[in-house]
């Protein structure tokens, strides 16, 4: 059962996400002449959790040249968390110089990683970094432990995008396309992943190497890349990202030759091919890159990614699936969202994940008798889970992957959404949430995460009376709105 909150240290309360009640505590630590070390450390993770990267780098100023590796590590989290790439590489590179001699193997690899991959961002043109400083919105959530409205890492970007065509080669050994007759990577390609360590897909642009074979196969016509991933909520965030450049290359279609040729790495799975193919004007055809021979795209259409994991989004990741919902017929014949459904997402059938809950099905008696519906998505197609997410009032679920279908809700009526967390924030769904339009989206507190055996998934066991608690608030203020 979830620990009662009032029983938590300080560090439990910061680590566990009940951010709210660390404020006092944190505060009377910190108002003395000289704050410790630790305190200062407790006080970065707290404040890098609410979204303040800035704070979390004051909380460490008095501490800046410590040997410590938290130290460096935290000040590196709060800089790679607010996407400053070149801070993040001078900071990895004054800490290998100064501060790491007596700091095991593994944390000076770590810098050198940091190093790499954040030096490599900060120098290639055209990353979506350079969009960030206007329209930006902070990521946030309702914390229901405290009623309050709550900031957290990762942001909310309402730029304008532009996309570019390119004529470029695949590059099978750094994983990377390269622009033909320039020699540069294609950076509107590369997603680092959220500690800025690596790519998504394993691209290594640090590992271009100056004499590459000529390709020995061409695309015809317009063609987009995916970095596919068969997982269905990394599809949902991470190679949707890379589809955001499909709308602008339906423009760029010939007569003569009207599909667009989808790239990717491995074989996207069939639900991918039609969720892709539903939200596209033209006909689509997919392919999957050679594993070791380049290959050359001439009219490749590129975009800046519109997700990093943890740290960013732009609103136009909703697009694909909004055009994919109005494909499925979602929206009641009007285009719109309006339902007054209450329905659970459900986990407990999943046969293949990263969680297995232990006690979801006692949860779902107590939900039908409050008028609830359960959905177990995995079994449902994805228009059907489209249509579902249209006609609701309210979505409930353990905070994951099958929350991310919020993606697909049309404009029009208000949608609430019930996250039961394992910890907070939970940055990824509230991005995912943000994007699509939920200001109501509320977080609860409510179970706890055990390691299963090698191999085999984490269980998850749920809090009943707090969960039923937070379906009691969300039901009033979902009575409240109306």
């Amino acid at each position: 059962m979830a620990q009662s909150s009032e029983s938590l240290s300080l560090e439990q309360v910061i680590h566990g996400g009940y951010l709210h009640l660390a404020r006092e505590e944190l505060s009377r630590r910190l108002a003395v002449e000289a704050p410790a070390l630790y305190d200062c450390l407790l006080a970065a993770i707290y404040f890098r959790k609410c979204g303040d990267q800035q704070q979390a780098l004051r909380a460490l100023d008095l501490h800046r040249d410590s040997p410590v590796f938290e130290t460096t590590y935290n000040q590196l989290q709060s800089l790679g968390h607010g996407l400053d790439f070149a801070g993040t590489h001078a900071a990895a590179g004054a800490a290998l110089e100064q501060l790491a001699d007596d700091w095991s193997g593994e944390q000076r690899n770590y810098l050198a990683d940091v190093m790499r991959t954040s030096g490599c961002l900060a120098a290639l043109p055209n990353y979506p970094t350079a969009l960030l400083p206007e329209r930006l919105q902070l990521n946030g959530y309702r914390n229901l432990d405290s009623g309050e409205a709550t900031s957290c890492t990762g942001v909310v970007d309402g730029n304008r995008r532009t996309a570019r065509l390119v004529d470029a080669c695949f590059d099978p050994a750094s994983r990377c396309w390269i622009e033909q007759g320039a020699d540069v990577v294609v950076a509107e390609l590369l997603q680092p992943n959220h500690d800025l360590r690596a790519f998504y897909g394993g691209a290594a642009p640090w590992a271009v190497a100056a004499e590459r074979p000529e390709p020995v196969e061409e695309v015809e016509g317009t063609a987009v890349f995916i970095d596919a991933n068969a997982h269905y909520g990394h599809f949902l965030t991470q190679s949707a990202s890379f589809a955001a450049a499909l709308p602008y290359a339906e423009h760029l279609v010939s007569e003569a030759d009207p599909s667009v040729t989808v790239l990717s790495h491995g074989e996207i799975p069939g639900w991918g091919q039609e969720l892709l193919q539903t939200s596209s004007r033209r006909p689509l055809q997919f392919r999957v890159l050679p594993a070791d021979q380049p290959l050359r795209a001439q009219r490749l259409v590129v975009c800046a990614p519109t997700w990093i994991e943890w740290h960013y989004v732009h609103r136009d990741h909703q697009r694909l699936f909004r055009q994919a919902a109005m494909g499925y017929g979602a929206g009641q014949g009007s285009g719109e969202a309006a339902g007054q459904r209450l329905l659970y997402f459900s986990r407990s059938r999943l046969q293949e994940c990263l969680r297995r809950s232990e006690n979801e099905e006692a949860l779902e008696a107590e939900l039908v008798q409050r008028g609830f519906e359960l959905v177990h998505p995995q079994e449902l197609p994805l228009a059907e889970v489209a249509r579902l997410v249209n006609q609701a009032a309210l979505i409930a679920g353990l905070m994951g992957s099958a929350m991310h279908n919020v993606l697909f809700r049309l404009p029009g009526e208000p949608l609430h959404t019930l996250n039961f967390a394992h910890y907070l924030p939970g940055t990824n769904n509230a991005l995912i949430e943000r994007c699509s339009g939920v200001e109501a989206n509320a977080y609860l507190r409510c179970s706890e995460e055990t390691d299963g055996p090698p191999g085999q998934p984490s269980s998850l066991r749920l809090d009943l009376a707090r969960c039923l608690e937070g379906v009691a608030m969300a039901l009033d203020q979902l009575e409240n709105r109306s």
